[in-house]
């Protein structure tokens, strides 16, 4: 697994670093995108997310932020860093999808943001721990839903339905989902990293 995270992003640091920068970078573009279009679909009356959800978006997108002041100080161990950045958004969009309904939180999609992320620029094994790690997540959410642990907590306006069969349907599909999005994207992850081995030995022969 070593080899292949060499052979997709190249032997030393800088490339890591880069391919570190992308990752964070797109990110800032999802949760950036995700606000704007919460604010063109709110009305004035009838704001489609409290300020709370806002907050908690924009909070995210400081924290890339702040990633990319930190990767010009980190020079080694740039996957641990990675590893760190997705374990990071994925306890926040645990979080928001605590507070905006479960399985029916408009905003699960971000784990699975995330899960590609880690399943182009990292290991196969830390792709499927993440891919793992957001189903138990993500069922920890429908188990403290289910026993009213947090209610007060949840916002008003994404209160989850009483009725769990739904739920565990919804969280079965979403749950296979994850892992289909981790088996694709260390599929994709293997080929390019294919491609980049036999473009050098082109380049190395001509």
């Amino acid at each position: 697994m070593h080899h292949e995270t060499e052979a997709l992003f190249g032997r030393g640091t800088d490339t890591h670093a880069r391919s570190a920068r992308w990752l964070i970078l797109l990110r800032l573009v999802v949760l950036l995108l995700s606000v704007s279009v919460m604010f063109m679909v709110s009305a004035a009356d009838n704001p489609f997310a409290p300020a709370l959800v806002y907050t908690i978006l924009l909070g995210l997108s400081a924290i890339n932020l702040t990633y990319l002041a930190l990767l010009r100080l980190i020079r080694l161990r740039t996957e641990r860093f990675l590893e760190f950045q997705t374990l990071v958004d994925m306890c926040a969009v645990t979080m928001l999808v605590f507070l905006t309904g479960g399985p029916a939180s408009p905003f699960v999609y971000l784990f699975f943001f995330s899960i590609m992320g880690a399943g182009i620029v990292l290991s196969n094994r830390s792709n499927t721990f993440f891919a793992c790690l957001a189903v138990a997540l993500l069922s920890g959410v429908v188990i403290l839903h289910k026993l009213g642990i947090g209610r007060e907590l949840i916002l008003r306006e994404f209160l989850p339905a009483e009725d769990i069969v739904p739920q565990a349907g919804r969280l079965l599909l979403i749950a296979a989902g994850f892992f289909m999005v981790s088996f694709l994207c260390g599929l994709l992850r293997a080929r390019l990293a294919i491609s980049r081995i036999v473009n050098e030995e082109i380049l190395q022969n001509m």
